[in-house]
């Protein structure tokens, strides 16, 4: 028979096991809906692993009901005599029917499923009382019983099986060691509780292994439906996230020509302002210019904070790493950031040591960091002391911005370099700024194969440290 004829045939197979463990979970969920529907029971509070538990235990209460009463019906008739094993059975079975309606009074499955256990219990240890003691066949039910306990039910209710199976073993035990006089059955009378037995037996473990493939197969088809609607949602989310990246970045070059022109123009008014002869409108409309300028400034800022993050989003960054000397790069760096001192009358210090050397890093992006964290020094330390040193160690050359502003919280501390989050509600409409500085510095940092750590203490300031490598980094 060929590979082709044999992978015909087993796929034939496995439509035809699918079809009938299609056919059972219909009936099974027919059966229990007709016994939902007739008992009245409000099953959409539930969860589905609950209805799931109710539902097989509503199969197996009636399972065990017809069992009962169909093995004592047999057991009579082959009997002839109305014995104590036939009460046990045929009181068993009407007991079995009433679990359905215990739930609808308890609404909870966890007790129809322990007193289904106790009741199963107690059929099993008193047909083994009445009918031959300890070497009775019946015994086996306690372990179909604790089966019974783990699968439908759950751990408590599977080792409550085994405490009474132990139990029942026990006390049957004790019976024989005080020669408890049980009763004797003739060989027929054993042969026929053996075979029955052994249905039951059979019946009762094929209806458990079936529940658990069925499980097993639901779960799976769970989980793959879960992994599926994941990998959609994943793919919703990062084809909104690209779509936002190339709106910010779009949006950020739209926005950076006009403010240009606007800057343009604002710095050719005020030159010419300049030239006018000095009287007080000239002065005022000066002062009006400059403000346009600072506002246009603060916006280009924050248009290009945006348009890096979508840079970043979309890794667009370029890294030009080059030879730099770090005192002398230092140096000019200190020139840039006089305007932000003078805002809130701060101090600044720079500290080189001697023989710092050079450095192999991209002086564009550093110099961004690094006016980052020292603007953030600035706007949060009024008539303070911002500090800028440098120190090498091995491999590794670290910036150190201190300053002795607000400072923050441990709380504060840990979302500190979260893009579009601040210290707090009250730091964004005191100071203002978007958020994002901090997150870019650290991820240009990164980019560089360096980190940005933070330590600060609330009313204390903060200390911001860059590391960088000596090494120089990728092209990214």
């Amino acid at each position: 028979m060929s590979g082709k004829h044999i992978s015909v045939l087993r796929a034939l197979m496995e439509s035809r096991t699918f079809s009938t463990r299609a056919c059972i979970g219909q009936c099974v969920r027919k059966y229990s809906d007709y016994v939902i529907r007739v008992c009245n029971i409000e099953t959409s509070n539930l969860e589905p692993q609950e209805e799931q538990r109710l539902r097989m235990l509503l199969l197996s209460s009636g399972f065990a009901a017809v069992i009962s009463f169909l093995m004592g019906s047999i057991s009579y008739n082959i009997d002839t005599a109305f014995r104590p094993t036939h009460t046990v059975m045929f009181g068993a079975s009407v007991i079995y029917l009433f679990i359905p309606i215990l739930f609808r009074l308890t609404k909870d499955v966890f007790i129809g499923l322990m007193v289904f256990a106790a009741l199963s219990w107690a059929v099993v240890f008193l047909i083994a009382f009445y009918a031959y003691g300890l070497p009775s066949p019946v015994l086996s039910g306690f372990f179909v019983l604790t089966i019974i306990g783990f699968i439908i039910g759950s751990k408590k209710v599977g080792w409550f099986s085994v405490l009474l199976s132990i139990l029942g073993i026990a006390i049957l035990y004790f019976l024989h060691q005080s020669n408890y006089s049980f009763r004797n059955f003739a060989e027929n009378r054993i042969i026929s509780i053996q075979f029955f037995n052994e249905i039951f037996m059979l019946c009762m473990t094929g209806v458990l292994l079936w529940f658990y493939e069925h499980s097993r197969e639901q779960s799976a088809q769970l989980v793959d439906q879960t992994m599926k609607e994941l990998e959609l949602a994943r793919d919703e989310a990062e084809l909104a996230s690209q779509s936002k990246t190339q709106f910010l970045a779009k949006m950020s070059h739209e926005l950076r020509t006009p403010l240009s022109a606007i800057l343009g123009y604002a710095e050719l008014v005020r030159e010419e302002l300049e030239e006018l002869p000095a009287n007080n409108q000239a002065r005022g409309l000066e002062k009006d210019m400059g403000r346009i300028e600072h506002s246009a400034h603060h916006l280009l800022e924050l248009i290009n904070e945006l348009l890096d993050l979508s840079k970043i989003e979309a890794r667009e960054i370029v890294i030009m790493p080059e030879r730099i000397q770090v005192d002398t790069f230092l140096r000019d760096l200190q020139f840039s950031i006089v305007p932000m001192l003078e805002i809130h009358q701060n101090d600044f210090e720079l500290t080189l040591p001697e023989d710092l050397g050079d450095i192999i890093v991209d002086p564009f992006r550093l110099k961004q960091i690094l006016l980052n964290l020292l603007s953030n020094a600035c706007k949060f330390t009024d008539q303070g002391l911002i500090k800028l040193s440098v120190a090498r160690q091995g491999d590794c050359v670290s910036f150190y911005v201190e300053d002795s502003g607000i400072g923050m919280t441990e709380e504060q501390l840990i979302r500190v370099f979260e893009p579009f989050k601040q210290a707090d509600d009250s730091i964004q409409h005191k100071y203002g700024g978007t958020g994002l500085g901090l997150s870019i510095a650290q991820e240009l940092a990164m980019l560089m194969n360096g980190q940005i750590t933070a330590t600060s203490e609330a009313g204390k300031g903060s200390i911001f440290t860059l590391d960088l490598p000596q090494t120089p980094p990728k092209k990214v």
